[in-house]
């Protein structure tokens, strides 16, 4: 059984036991006696015992459970529940007896019989002829169920800090492989920008009055792209345009011709087409080999 169990069942349960309570010799004669109604009608066990843990009386639930027994009364109570010869070293009951004020602990039990075992939660309370303790009133509660329930939390509660554990530790791996990612996109970003693109744009400026050479250094600067767009930071995607370009390109994006760009950003339609054309060559959309609403559409540039 988990230790944390018992512990728990003790935590939650501090309001169900008395320390300040004791009986008197007249209590016990008139309120526990076999006879008694009230005494047979509750259903955790209740024993009356003798300074020398002798049985002087128990209640129908303790003949109950120890059934198996035979001349109960007048018997040890170590004896009759727990087959011992004498009582626990930390039996709340000895200690009653020793001091003369209440005591709770939980103990095990095993039933050989009936091959059942368990928890009990033991009470005992002085019972009182003047000053004297003449005897303890015993009280039985049966709380395996509660303490297999509070072992089952406990489990859960375990798990769930190891739960929360691993999540911190794959937190701290993801923040790292984020950074680390961030770092490659990073220096992707600006070596592409600080060589690669001035140098392709050197050889285009080269080839423009050689068609065939041209439209082959387009094609690789297109290849070029696709291959490394994937490992760039998608605001590094819009570094190449102005602030103009991004909203005619979002505004297309969107649905917009021309002519309603025009009217929205109060500019001719003449001069939105040439924004569309520069747009269109930093794309590597040569005219007629793609629509730019399209490419837009299906980039991952975050133009919203």
């Amino acid at each position: 059984m988990n230790p944390r169990a018992i512990e728990m069942y003790r935590e939650h349960n501090t309001h169900l036991f008395n320390p300040n309570k004791s009986f008197s010799k007249d209590d016990i004669e008139t309120e526990f006696s076999d006879k008694s109604n009230i005494f047979n009608s509750i259903e955790d066990g209740i024993s009356i015992l003798d300074t020398d843990y002798n049985i002087i009386s128990i209640n129908f639930t303790l003949r109950t459970w120890f059934s198996h027994k035979k001349n109960i009364v007048g018997k040890k109570c170590y004896k009759i529940y727990h087959d011992r010869n004498a009582p626990c070293e930390k039996c709340p009951i000895k200690k009653t007896m020793a001091e003369g004020i209440a005591y709770r602990d939980i103990v095990s039990y095993y039933i050989k019989q009936s091959n059942v075992s368990g928890w009990h939660e033991l009470q005992g309370f002085p019972i009182l002829d003047g000053d004297k303790v003449v005897g303890v009133a015993e009280y039985v509660k049966d709380i395996t169920y509660e303490v297999d329930l509070y072992s089952k939390i406990s489990e859960i509660s375990h798990q769930m800090d190891n739960f929360k554990e691993q999540n911190e530790l794959l937190k701290m791996y993801l923040d790292q492989t984020r950074d680390e990612k961030d770092e490659i996109e990073n220096n992707i970003s600006n070596n592409v920008k600080k060589y690669v693109k001035p140098l392709i744009r050197q050889i285009k400026d080269s080839c423009m009055e050689r068609p065939i050479e041209y439209d082959l250094v387009s094609f690789l600067e297109t290849l070029f792209d696709n291959i490394i767009t994937p490992y760039l930071d998608e605001s590094a995607l819009l570094e190449d345009f102005t602030s103009r370009e991004l909203q005619i390109m979002s505004a297309i994006k969107g649905g917009k011709s021309s002519k309603e760009i025009a009217d929205i950003m109060c500019l001719s339609t003449k001069t939105i087409d040439f924004h569309r054309s520069n747009i269109r060559k930093k794309l590597n959309l040569e005219r007629g080999k793609g629509n730019l609403r399209s490419y837009l559409i299906g980039s991952r540039m975050p133009l919203e």
